[in-house]
């Protein structure tokens, strides 16, 4: 079985998605084999394709020329839907670079199939909400968390609902996008 099966196969399991549906992905869905540091979508470039990561991890930074850092906003790990946070449906330049944590393997659609897909397949439209929804939720909570918890606390939260990053990306990474310093992190990893 590749990656592109069981993608679809994990779609089923919640959505019971149709034969055509099915039929339409396996011909659109294209999987690769990309080493870490690749980058998926970079900076200035207009996005054109959404991502699967059928393993591997991404994390999705930005540069801020005031402070000359790079900042993480966000991780995508494996099992996940890799989506542009900005360009993709207006046809903007990006604002954010993806780029993978890991050794990964991808699975892409071009946005010329996903154009397509609500036209050709409507069941798409509930599933393509689902998967926003989610992700909307996922950001809004990890922005009240950044703004109102104490580093400490942003900390454990981390430590119970995404453990597996600490194995998969750098503790600098993990600093940014907890919104602290490598100093304040490394200081309560310390002090257990």
């Amino acid at each position: 079985m590749n990656a592109i099966q069981d993608f679809i196969d994990d779609i089923n399991q919640t959505h019971n998605i149709s034969m055509e549906l099915e039929e339409f992905l396996r011909s659109s869905l294209k999987e690769k084999r990309y080493n870490k540091n690749h980058t998926l979508i970079n900076v200035g470039h207009l996005p054109k394709e959404l991502y699967y990561l059928a393993s591997g991890s991404a994390k999705v930074c930005y540069f801020n020329p005031q402070t000359q850092t790079e900042n993480v906003l966000w991780f995508w790990l494996p099992q996940q839907l890799v989506l542009p946070l900005e360009g993709f449906a207006k046809s903007l330049r990006s604002e954010s670079s993806i780029v993978l944590n890991q050794n990964a393997t991808v699975i892409s659609i071009s946005l010329v199939h996903i154009k397509y897909l609500p036209k050709l397949f409507p069941e798409f439209v509930n599933l393509a909400h689902i998967i926003l929804e989610e992700l909307v939720k996922n950001l809004s909570d990890h922005l009240e968390l950044v703004k109102y918890a104490t580093a400490q606390q942003r900390y454990q939260f981390l430590l119970k609902h995404q453990p597996a990053l600490l194995d998969m990306v750098s503790l600098r990474d993990i600093a940014s996008f907890l919104g602290m310093s490598i100093n304040t992190l490394n200081h309560i990893r310390g002090a257990k």
